[in-house]
């Protein structure tokens, strides 16, 4: 079956009423059986929850917030490219695959209302329900070297910090490397991949998930407690749409001033919202487990740990507070 199909049933039931299998054979001209089968997909590939009644029809309670294109593409800053799919694998790894004509002239970013196999840093799963959050790429060629792109990632999780507490929720705090939590609870994450010679330039590609509504995603499907917006606004309305514009425009403003600036210029706020700064903590790298005080970051981005062996620097791994200290 066609996509644009599976899309305009999507359309249909957005606004959260109740409309017949005939009334959508009849717009899509095609037959009863076909969105049978068009709406066992939606629900069991891609997750959307769609109530089917008995003389009612189907209905997806509280609608679909299905995301703007056009109005996003109005809010972004004029070098920065739009890719829009409603389900895609990963958004990372589409603009990892994708050609860019000029390495220099401009931004490319990707959003999708689903990934089938959204990435986490070291090799986890992005959970996330259909049309809920925020899934996004963004990509661009820095003239730099591998190592001057490695402290990007702490770069946008500052951005990433002030772009929440904008938005008026409190308690922001950062879990290095990249985790974004509200009280203690994660509500965003960053996963940073580059591409390119050692020297440069470097194709850098920078991933957020932003929680905005996890619905009733069981809390099993999480590594660790996780949280969204709209628990954290009290009622404001969210509109996914202008947050996925201000989003990548936030990204893009930030890679332009850590191209000019360097790490410098975010080291500094990165403390103001470090979580886990002065408390006993474990490092889990890729063999070893390592604890101590942690010291927060250099000027490279690696994480302080001191312990009987004195103060070290760390590039890699997952941290998790030492409880009971």
């Amino acid at each position: 079956m066609a996509e644009e199909n599976y899309v305009k049933v999507l359309q249909l039931l957005s606004n959260g009423d109740f409309i017949s299998g005939q009334k959508i054979a009849s717009e899509l001209h095609i037959s009863r059986t076909a969105v049978w089968k068009i709406i066992q997909r939606l629900q069991q590939q891609f997750s959307v929850n769609i109530f089917a009644v008995s003389g009612k029809g189907y209905c997806v309670s509280g609608g679909l917030d299905l995301l703007n294109t056009e109005r996003i593409r109005n809010l972004l800053a004029a070098d920065i490219k739009l890719d829009f799919s409603y389900v895609l694998d990963s958004t990372n790894r589409y603009l990892i695959d994708k050609q860019f004509p000029d390495q220099a002239a401009s931004k490319h970013s990707c959003l999708v209302e689903y990934q089938t196999a959204g990435k986490g840093r070291r090799g986890k799963h992005w959970v996330s329900g259909f049309a809920r959050n925020i899934e996004l790429s963004i990509a661009c060629y820095l003239p730099m070297t591998m190592q001057q792109v490695s402290g990007i990632s702490i770069a946008c999780g500052v951005s990433l910090a002030n772009f929440v507490k904008s938005l008026g929720v409190q308690a922001v705090s950062l879990k290095w490397p990249n985790d974004l939590h509200v009280a203690g609870q994660k509500i965003a994450g960053i996963l940073v991949e580059v591409r390119g010679e050692t020297e440069g330039p470097v194709k850098t590609v920078i991933g957020v998930g932003l929680n905005l509504d996890i619905g009733d995603v069981s809390m099993h499907e999480f590594d660790n407690p996780a949280t969204d917006l709209k628990r954290h606004l009290l009622g404001k309305k969210v509109d996914r749409t202008e947050i996925a514009a201000n989003l990548i425009q936030t990204l893009a403003n930030t890679i332009d001033e850590y191209a000019d600036k360097g790490l410098s210029a975010f080291v500094s706020a990165w403390s103001e919202f470090d979580q886990y700064l002065n408390q006993p903590v474990t490092l889990h790298a890729v063999n070893n487990e390592y604890t101590g005080i942690y010291r927060g970051i250099n000027d490279q981005g690696m994480m302080l740990l001191e312990n009987a062996n004195g103060l070290c620097a760390y590039g890699a791994g997952e941290v998790s507070l030492r409880r009971g200290q």
